[in-house]
């Protein structure tokens, strides 16, 4: 399995939940510009550009299974507020400047 856990703490007024997610266990591999054809993809980042962005397939995963349904088992537990640990930004592509390190990329985990 990978790296996430939940924490629960007792605080005046209710509880608070932490969720710190894995995102590079189960991540798929990336699309990445290609230096030879315009508009056009490779699978290596070797061969790839470092700047830019390309669609992720469909069904392109962050989570995984596993770490999916550990998360919605968590967001069943009764918390007065509840903070999700990210290492990916939530930016919007194609405006952010970091290509595909952002849950834009991978619309299949927007669940």
């Amino acid at each position: 399995g990978g790296v996430y856990e939940g924490y629960m703490y007792s605080v005046p007024g209710g509880t608070v939940q932490v969720l710190l997610l894995d995102l590079r266990t189960w991540r798929s591999d990336h699309l990445y510009p290609s230096p030879h054809d315009a508009g056009g993809c490779v699978s290596s980042a070797s061969e790839g550009l470092d700047a830019g962005y390309c669609a992720q397939p469909a069904g392109a995963m962050l989570l995984g299974e596993e770490q999916w349904n550990w998360l919605a088992e968590e967001m069943r537990r009764p918390a007065t507020v509840r903070v999700i640990g990210s290492s990916l930004q939530f930016g919007s592509w194609p405006h952010n400047r970091n290509g595909d390190e952002t849950w834009a990329a991978f619309p299949h985990e927007h669940a």
